[in-house]
């Protein structure tokens, strides 16, 4: 007992002395009681020293912009629907009150963001045996960083992506189905969340009816973009004069679509080879786990213990649907971020008792490489986001 306490209290106390060492020490150690604490505190000096790249730079541009702002403006905004995500706002307009930079703000950003990442992790882990065997830890270990620190470049969608996955996880998993209410917070971070809403009451209705939602998953595919793009147009007339219009228009309209691609080819010219080859990687992987859901439903009676896990694949088909639904659009593909990241940790949790079953064991051999070649490609991608001063410093020698 004291021996788990020292090493706790090491972890601990390394993150805050150097806290690339405390990362380090949390992951090696990622059952310790203290790991997710310092990584928690890894993450933020991260986020403090974090090279502008992306999203990132607009992030920076906007705090100063928003920080003009009074807060009766912020909230008359939300109330009249100019505004609906009210987070950066929020966080953005304390931070400048008390005279802070934007270096202060994206630790509040990613404080918010790590916490609920490591609750995540800690929820899947919590179905682990206590002992791994060498490919249940690989596939642990690429389905832990398939979403990491990269990420954090698109902070608003992706920290709207991590409470969602983390309140649908305490549904499914732990039966607390009150973590739904979370979902409803999602709009307030990314107003794209919004079109995730419905699949909060449809998984309620339908989340003992298999076979209808996996048909429901079958037709997404044929939904076409000018029926979806009419539907989002018709709806979003009553809400000329509010953001939600602006989205429409930006997102889905004809022009808005356009003058969005013509951006997304310009970057992907200018794209140097290896982050061209990262981004072909990562749609062929995107692909392949939406079509997994398919495979899944295909030998789910050879599966041990696929009926407990029957809500959990159910809500992965809604959230497939919704994917194929979103692709419509520009910039629709994020969510598949969302859908692919439950169904890998789906594909973990049925690995602990079906490692033995020929035909998923084979699938799930091909696809550990195949996943841990991706995920050091986007680490090594997001170099430029790793400053120096992040790998020997900490928060007293970096504020001084």
């Amino acid at each position: 007992m004291k021996r788990h306490l020292s090493i706790d209290f090491g972890i601990f106390l390394t993150s805050i002395l150097w806290p690339f060492g405390g990362l380090i020490a949390s992951i090696v150690n990622f059952r310790s009681k203290y790991s997710k604490y310092s990584f928690v505190i890894a993450s933020a000096f991260f986020a403090y020293t974090i090279g502008l790249e992306g999203d990132l730079e607009r992030s920076c541009g906007e705090f100063y912009k928003a920080a003009n702002f009074t807060w009766t403006q912020i909230f008359s905004d939300f109330i009249t629907l100019k505004q609906i995500e009210l987070y950066t706002p929020l966080v953005t307009k304390f931070v400048s009150s008390i005279g802070l930079s934007y270096k202060v703000g994206f630790i509040f950003y990613m404080i918010i963001y790590s916490t609920l990442y490591v609750n995540i992790i800690g929820l899947l882990l919590r179905k682990f045996p206590s002992k791994l065997t060498v490919y249940h830890f690989l596939l642990f270990f690429g389905v832990a960083t398939y979403f990491s620190f990269r990420s954090f470049i698109s902070i608003r969608f992706s920290t709207a992506l991590l409470l969602f996955v983390y309140s649908f996880l305490q549904t499914v998993l732990y039966n607390k189905p009150r973590y739904l209410l979370l979902c409803l917070l999602t709009p307030l971070i990314h107003l794209g969340f919004l079109v995730s809403l419905p699949v909060l009451p449809l998984y309620l209705l339908f989340k003992d009816k298999l076979v209808i939602v996996f048909i429901c998953f079958i037709l997404s595919f044929f939904v076409s973009q000018n029926s979806f793009v009419s539907f989002l147009e018709s709806k979003s007339v009553n809400y000329e004069e509010s953001v939600i219009n602006d989205k429409v228009k930006s997102y889905a309209s004809e022009e808005g679509r356009a003058s969005l691609e013509s951006r997304y080819e310009n970057e992907a010219k200018n794209a140097t080879i290896k982050l061209a080859f990262l981004n072909n990687l990562d749609k062929l992987m995107l692909s392949i786990l939406l079509y997994t859901l398919i495979f899944l439903f295909v030998i789910r009676n050879k599966l041990v213990d696929f009926e407990y896990y029957n809500p959990y694949f159910v809500l992965c088909l809604f959230l497939g649907a919704l994917s194929n639904i979103m692709m419509n659009i520009s910039n629709g593909v994020r969510f598949l971020y969302l859908t692919d990241w439950l169904i890998l940790g789906l594909l973990l949790l049925l690995y602990i008792k079906n490692s033995e079953i020929k035909i998923y064991k084979i699938y799930i051999l091909v696809l550990i490489p195949a996943l841990l070649i991706l995920n050091i490609t986007k680490a090594v991608s997001a170099h430029r986001l790793l400053s120096p001063e992040f790998f020997y410093s900490n928060f007293f020698f970096a504020v001084l």
